[in-house]
């Protein structure tokens, strides 16, 4: 299967709400292509959905800058963003 076909395979996979099975196939389709912005964008996904959002907004910044006309960003990168700046700044 190629990279492409992976990172279709795991967008449906989220869409179904089977996050972990979205998230393997987003890896496999890395491996075989680093530059697959469908894979970012299900990692991203991924990360928002566990609460990582400094992840999630790096993996979904990188789909958006590999594939600017990727479907499915905007609304995913805008909760981040909110959801980053509604957090309280840690101390280092």
């Amino acid at each position: 299967m190629c990279s492409s076909d992976l990172a279709s395979r795991a967008w449906a996979r989220v869409e179904l709400g089977q996050w972990e099975e979205g998230l393997a196939d987003a890896q496999r389709a890395l491996q075989l292509n680093e530059a697959s912005a469908g894979a970012y964008r299900v990692l991203g996904l991924y990360a928002r959905e566990k609460g990582d959002l400094a992840t999630a907004r790096e993996h979904l910044l990188k789909a958006r800058n590999l594939e600017p006309q990727l479907l499915f960003l905007d609304e995913p990168l805008a909760d981040v963003e909110r959801r980053l700046q509604g957090q309280p700044e840690r101390g280092v």
